[in-house]
């Protein structure tokens, strides 16, 4: 249930059918926006500043109340309000999208259910919405005030503060039509929406999380009291949701949208070849059966959906022989990485051993003593576990610490000098080999 300045009320019909595509829409921007927050702007501070957890948790948090009487209503703060706002705002967005990009479906016959958000046509469900007779009477929008068009404006265009409105007694110039279907004014569709936005939003605000923050405590709580704002409205936090409780909030935006549960990925055998940095499949289990033969060929599983360099077919005629014959060739790790350093290292490594302060290398990497031991590091940080594979882990995923650390400095720049020439060696086998199969040196890197 969601409390509105009428009462508590959900969605409904074609109201809901509207407000329902509008999160599928605004969760999918925010999806394709992951690692980039700016991408996903949509022009409402209090959403926009969220992170990306944060929006997907408040897109579900309002829908669930927006659609279940029996959820209780949400706190109403300019999170969770603007939140409302935003879907609204993507909603018109996504018609600007439909008119500057017409599809045969916005002339064609009315839409049941799109496969997804962009094939929708915005424009019918938004009229629909309006002429929905369940609240304000029969679809009425009562703000902002509407006049009828002057010469050179388009019909349906709202009545700004500062403009006079029509003459008295002129009723038909008060009232306000919406526009037909295909109407390409967005303007008119922006006024609907926002009408529309107005039967569950209390204020036609910007939801700014940083209003009022910087008044004086005693100022800002006097104008909270004249807004009638609650203490809380700019000060609640929203949730910031672990990767499990993400599973979740997918789950129930999946629910609310009408998407069906994606199916478990099936898992298919691969073989990993460490010498031509090669993954190969997808492979039924019983094909590759025996591969897994030396250091460098390794049988593993992954979904079927996995990027794959090449199918077992190509590996087998082309690359196979070469790595089995790499493996039996292959003396694995130099038995002591002390003798791998340069007479150039001398003394970074004389001083790093006298001071235990860390050795900076190339690419951001690092080494540093840890609790007398001595490992390598890389520029987020990540532990060098194993120097053949070039595999590094995060401190928190190393079981013991010992396994990823080294003696002495000159011990674990040898490794990483090591790995780091094996790793220029493989990359370059790795290329030749996409060029073989007539692919791009860097596809599946």
């Amino acid at each position: 249930m969601w409390r509105t300045e009428e009462g508590p009320r959900v969605l409904r019909g074609a109201e809901w059918a509207l407000f329902q595509a509008g999160p599928e829409a605004t969760w999918e921007w925010v999806e394709l926006s992951y690692g980039d927050p700016t991408a996903s702007l949509v022009d409402t501070p209090a959403f926009d500043s969220l992170q990306y957890g944060q929006k997907l948790a408040m897109l579900a948090l309002v829908g669930r109340a927006l659609r279940d009487e029996d959820v209780p209503e949400p706190e109403l703060t300019a999170f969770s309000e603007g939140t409302v706002a935003a879907i609204y705002r993507h909603i018109v967005h996504n018609i600007e999208i439909e008119i500057e990009e017409p599809s045969e479906d916005n002339e064609g016959a009315p839409v049941e259910r799109a496969e997804a958000p962009s094939d929708r046509n915005w424009r019918r469900l938004a009229l629909e919405a309006y002429r929905e007779p369940e609240t304000r009477g029969a679809g009425e929008l009562s703000e902002p005030r509407a006049r009828s068009a002057a010469p050179g404006e388009a019909a349906g265009s709202p009545v700004s503060e500062d403009e006079d409105p029509a003459p008295e007694g002129d009723e038909d110039d008060m009232e306000w039509h919406p526009p037909v279907l295909d109407s390409a004014v967005v303007e008119d569709w922006e006024y609907l929406v926002d009408g529309l936005a107005h039967r569950v939003l209390w204020d036609d605000e910007d939801f700014d999380v940083t209003y009022l923050k910087d008044l004086d405590p005693e100022v800002a709580s006097r104008r909270r009291a004249i807004l009638d704002i609650p203490d809380n409205y700019y000060i609640a936090v929203a949730p910031d949701p672990t990767d499990e409780q993400l599973d979740e909030i997918r789950r129930t935006l999946r629910e609310l949208c009408g998407r069906p549960e994606p199916p478990e990925p099936r898992l298919v055998g691969m073989i990993v070849d460490l010498h031509h940095d090669l993954h190969v499949g997808p492979c039924e289990p019983g094909e590759i059966e025996g591969e897994h033969e030396g250091p460098l060929v390794v049988v593993a599983e992954a979904t079927e959906s996995s990027d794959f360099d090449c199918t077992y077919e190509e590996w087998a005629r082309h690359f196979r022989e070469e790595a089995r014959r790499a493996g039996e060739a292959h003396a694995g790790r130099p038995a002591d990485f002390s003798a791998v350093p340069g007479p150039e290292w001398a003394d970074q490594v004389d001083r790093a051993g006298v001071t235990g302060l860390p050795i900076k290398l190339e690419h951001g990497c690092w080494i540093e003593q840890i609790v007398e031991r001595w490992v390598v590091r890389d520029r987020d940080g990540d532990l060098l576990e194993d120097p053949l594979e070039n595999c590094w882990s995060g401190e928190g995923l190393v079981d013991d610490l010992r396994s990823v650390s080294y003696a002495t400095p000159r011990v674990a720049l040898g490794a990483y000098l090591w790995c780091r020439e094996m790793a220029a060696d493989r990359q370059a086998r790795h290329e030749d080999a996409m060029r073989l199969l007539g692919l791009d040196g860097d596809a599946g890197q």
